[in-house]
């Protein structure tokens, strides 16, 4: 494919801006400065200044030199607070390899006008709804704020320090139309999504570990095993909490469990919350059924409930040799492990005086969800998944004859790798779009991703997600690939010889770009380069945080007879 404009040509054509510029300053300048400073020279002929240059008679005016030189600092000073402000094209090379990508016309289906005819065609029954959510503007062609629809989910991987929070994150969740929920290992980008939100609706925060709430008692408590419905159901809930007890506990070893006692760990471990469910029972009644090695009791529960099958196994585990089984215990003790600290006692048991998360009333609201949570022992990454799983399955278990939420959810899932432990997130992203639940993943590397859920599962997200941003990356064989995907492009070498075929973005390119940059994928659309857009260079939203940021210290939005009052850390960067 040709390049219409190559770099070469680009470079002459900004010089010869750049002169002609100069050019019309100095102009301007002797033009003012004759009115203060009289030469009598005829500035507005041309043809008779150069006629006084070749006499020699041309004089230029005291006044011009001192206007040039203010209109050069303005200038100056101009393009320094227009590139400060991110609004600007960007470098010269960014432009260039902008240009080579997809602008104008070949976007369209990524633009407001589109989206807000999609929005109203996929959400009838709700009013006012904006186009979609912003992802940012082209840096190429005619400058256009692209956006992402409410049946797409979205991957970003961009790196610490390249806009992820306040450019993504922060913005996504003070622009959602209805519900709205992120995750996150730290405190940054909660104080402003507090700020932008809190008038909405009620703000949920889930932190036991005590990243941003100072309070002695949780903002609510929510029981996993409302998950359960099933065997099935209790397998899935028992994967997640084995994932998240590997990750909290890196010194058991590996990660890895024995052929044999692993798998019936885990079962083990399932059984176990299955008949906590079946008697209503919170996560604690499990961890102490599993100290006691009580696997009679889990049988008796499961019999009772009219689990047989499961009952068999339990009964099958109990007359195992007391060595053998003693191995076994053990092994499901270390598979739930975190299950043993207060911070999953609190929270995950009803108490009075502390109301209970519901997410069919949530999916119905303008609340905002805040789950946090640590990679440590302790860590509560597990509940968070059962959260939003628990959100999840409300959509899909909604009405009959209703193809989607009303108005979509907002889901932005931060350092997910890190703090939330679901394996089967790939397969189930695939339906979330369809049904208004508008998820983000954000990842630091692609290679995180893999580490994460293998080389097929990072496959599937990607493929399935239907936009993807990608800033600064150094995996040379992961943007590789995506330089292939791209496609090249025509270099003119010059007058009578060859072009040359270059991609239209190397791995070179993808390693260079600079923060609030990023590489656009979406379906529907070629690739193209797009400048992020942080929530305080928005004159609006920054105002609405700066405005709402005393709020941030009071965030439960608890009702005023809670006999606890909650309190907050304030955020080392609530303020622009």
């Amino acid at each position: 494919m040709s390049q219409p404009t190559s770099t070469d040509t680009l470079l002459k054509l900004i010089l010869a801006g750049t002169v002609a510029g100069l050019l019309a300053l100095a102009w301007v300048s002797a033009f003012l400065g004759e009115l203060l400073t009289p030469t009598g020279m005829p500035w507005t002929s041309i043809p008779m200044l150069v006629a006084r240059f070749k006499e020699g008679s041309f004089q230029w005016p005291t006044a011009a030199t001192w206007i040039l030189i203010v209109l050069a600092v303005i200038g100056f000073l101009g393009a320094a607070f227009l590139a400060s402000r991110g609004g600007g094209r960007g470098s010269a090379s960014q432009r260039a390899l902008a240009g080579r990508l997809a602008s104008g016309s070949r976007l369209s289906s990524l633009t407001e006008k589109h989206r807000a005819r999609e929005t109203r065609q996929l959400h009838p029954d709700a009013d006012n709804l904006p186009p979609g959510q912003k992802l940012g503007y082209t840096l190429a062609g005619k400058r256009q704020l692209l956006f992402s629809g409410y049946r797409q989910t979205g991957l970003s991987i961009v790196p610490p320090g390249g806009g992820k929070t306040s450019a993504c994150v922060i913005p996504r969740m003070a622009g959602a139309p209805g519900p709205a929920l992120m995750t996150s290992n730290k405190i940054d980008g909660v104080p402003e999504v507090i700020a932008a939100r809190h008038r909405l609706g009620r703000i949920w925060i889930f932190d036991p570990n005590g990243i941003y709430r100072a309070a002695d008692r949780p903002d609510f408590t929510f029981n996993p095993l409302s998950l359960i419905k099933d065997t099935v159901t209790a397998m899935e809930l028992a994967s997640v909490i084995i994932t998240a007890a590997k990750k909290n506990n890196p010194r058991d070893g590996d990660g890895k469990d024995d052929a044999h006692f692993g798998p019936a760990g885990e079962t083990c471990l399932a059984w176990a919350l299955l008949a906590a469910a079946a008697e209503k029972k919170p996560l604690s009644a499990v961890h102490e059924w599993m100290a006691r090695g009580d696997l009679v009791r889990i049988k008796d529960i499961l019999e009772d409930a009219g689990y047989d099958s499961a009952a068999a196994d339990m009964f099958g585990f109990s007359k195992w040799p007391d060595r053998t089984k003693g191995s076994l215990i053990a092994t499901t003790q270390r598979m739930c492990r975190d299950l043993s600290h207060s911070t999953f006692r609190d929270w995950t048991t009803p108490a009075p005086g502390i109301d209970e998360f519901d997410p069919k009333k949530f999916l119905n609201s303008k609340d905002t969800l805040i789950l946090l949570s640590e990679r440590r022992p302790g860590g509560t990454g597990a509940v968070i998944t059962a959260i939003v799983k628990s959100i999840t399955t409300a959509a899909r278990n909604q009405a009959p004859g209703a193809a989607r939420l009303r108005v979509p959810l907002v889901a932005e899932l931060d350092e997910v790798a890190n703090i939330v432990p679901w394996p089967s997130l790939p397969e189930d992203f695939s339906y979330f779009g369809s049904l208004g639940l508008c998820f983000t993943v954000y990842l630091q590397a692609y290679a995180q991703g893999v580490g994460e859920w293998g080389e097929n599962g990072m496959r599937t997200l990607w493929q399935t997600a239907g936009f993807r941003l990608v800033g600064a990356n150094e995996e040379t064989a992961f943007t590789r690939g995506l330089s292939e995907t791209i496609g090249t492009w025509e270099k003119e070498m010059g007058k009578d010889r060859p072009t040359k075929t270059l991609p239209k973005a190397g791995p070179e390119d993808f390693a260079n770009l600079p923060g609030f940059t990023a590489f656009l994928f979406s379906a529907g659309a070629p690739a193209t380069l797009i400048s992020l857009f942080p929530w305080f260079k928005d004159k609006q939203l920054s105002a609405t945080i700066k405005e709402g940021l005393p709020a941030a210290g009071e965030p439960a939005q608890t009702k005023p007879a809670s006999p606890v009052p909650v309190q907050t850390r304030a955020s080392e960067d609530a303020t622009p």
